[in-house]
């Protein structure tokens, strides 16, 4: 009787968690920085985008895929922790949640930054 009461409390336990990280759980975590390659998207910071994460991750913390464009490197971290680690050491970096926006040239205007920035946080953002 009483294995059958704990083995129930268990089962409860395990289903409340389950339900909570399931309801939780940021789908943004999940984007693939290989999917803006293919995006169909008219945004200039994403011109020329092109996988480096071997390079581009060497040195970072956390940084598990990286792609460069034209005029800016997008990162994706492990938490946003690191994001947050790694966008506080690069100026003028833009943070978004799991993904951080290097620019590398000051070629953008205020204008193609605000947009890149903004398609970044609107990603994974629809139910």
């Amino acid at each position: 009787m009483i294995t059958a009461s704990l083995a129930g409390a268990v089962l409860l336990i395990f289903l409340v968690v389950a339900v909570v990280t399931l309801v939780s759980r940021d789908t943004r975590q999940d984007i693939d920085l290989a999917d803006l390659t293919h995006s169909g998207t008219e945004v200039v910071a994403l011109e020329g985008m092109r996988e480096d994460t071997g390079k581009l991750c060497a040195d970072k913390s956390g940084c598990v895929q990286a792609y460069s464009a034209d005029h800016a490197e997008i990162f994706k971290f492990s938490s946003r922790e690191d994001a947050h680690e790694f966008a506080e050491s690069a100026p003028g970096a833009y943070q978004s949640n799991w993904i951080v926006i290097s620019f590398t040239d000051d070629s953008l205007n205020g204008s193609e930054r605000r947009e890149v920035q903004h398609y970044v946080d609107s990603l994974a953002t629809s139910d």
